[in-house]
Parts: C-alpha cells; structure tokens; sequence
C-alpha cells in the first residue's frame, strides 16, 4: 500500500492507536482503558496545595519588600561587605554612611 491510500488512512483515525477505536472521551488513555475521573475530595486537596503554594509565595516577596522598604535588606548587605557583626556600633555606622548618601542625592521638585 502506498502511504496516504485509504485503507492506511482508515486504520489512523484520530489520535487513538493503531487498531484501537477512537475513544470520546477526555479520560482515555489506550484501548478501551480509562482512568476514573479524581474524587472531589483529590480536586479539593489539590486546589488547597495551590492556593498553599500562591500564598507561600506571596508572602516571601512581600517580606522582601518590606525589607528593602525598611533598610532590613541594605543593612543585611552593609553587614556582610564589611563582614562586620550586627551591633549598635555597626548600625550607627550604616545610619551614617547612608545619610551621607542620601544628602548627595539630588533633591527634586
């Protein structure tokens, strides 16, 4: 038979396998055989791992904003280029060389 002849064209209808009819349905997965659709209880505990997740994740980047909006994370940063400890003294020299920078910023409006 040369490719493209009826008969070949007829033993591949759809996406099913080679001599398997054509399943309908979402949940085929080979010849005949399907899986059972997920209990609502799986669907549920599914979402609720999602919606877990989305918040986790929500949570991390709203505290990393809040860092860098309070100085946390510039601080954090000064600490470990000069590979100082946290102190009063190390945070007094961070208060400082920061106003510093701050008072060369042009101002604006």
């Amino acid at each position: 038979m040369k490719h493209g002849s009826p008969a070949t064209v007829r033993s591949h209808v759809g996406t099913a396998a080679p001599g398997c009819p054509v399943e309908r349905s979402s949940t085929a997965v080979a010849c005949g055989k399907t899986k059972p659709a997920p209990t609502l209880e799986a669907r549920a505990a599914g979402t609720i791992k999602l919606i877990t997740a989305r918040l986790k994740s929500f949570h991390r980047v709203f505290n990393a904003a809040l860092r860098e909006i309070f100085d946390e994370s510039a601080y954090a940063r000064f600490l470990s280029q000069r590979q100082l400890a946290s102190s009063r003294a190390a945070y007094a020299a961070f208060r400082q060389e920061h106003e510093i920078a701050k008072a060369r910023r042009p101002k604006c409006c």
